[in-house]
C-alpha cells in the first residue's frame, strides 16, 4: 500500500527537482517582467521630454513672433 522507501527518496528528489526548477523560472519570468517595465519607463521619459522640449521650442517661438 505505501511506497517502498527506495520510491519515496526517488520520489521526494523528483519533487525537490521540480521545485527548484520552479523557482528558476519564476525567477526568470520577474526578472523579465522588471526588465520590460524598466524599457516603457524609458520609453515613455524619451517621449514625455521629447514632447516636453517641442513644447518648449514652439512657445519660444510664439513668444517672438
Amino acid at each position: 500500500m505505501y511506497p517502498s522507501v527506495a520510491q519515496s527518496t526517488a520520489l521526494a528528489h523528483v519533487h525537490d527537482q521540480a521545485k527548484r526548477e520552479a523557482c528558476r523560472l519564476r525567477r526568470e519570468a520577474l526578472d523579465e517582467f522588471w526588465r520590460e517595465a524598466h524599457a516603457m519607463v524609458l520609453r515613455g521619459a524619451s517621449r514625455i521630454e521629447a514632447a516636453w522640449a517641442r513644447g518648449t521650442a514652439h512657445s519660444a517661438n510664439v513668444t517672438k513672433a
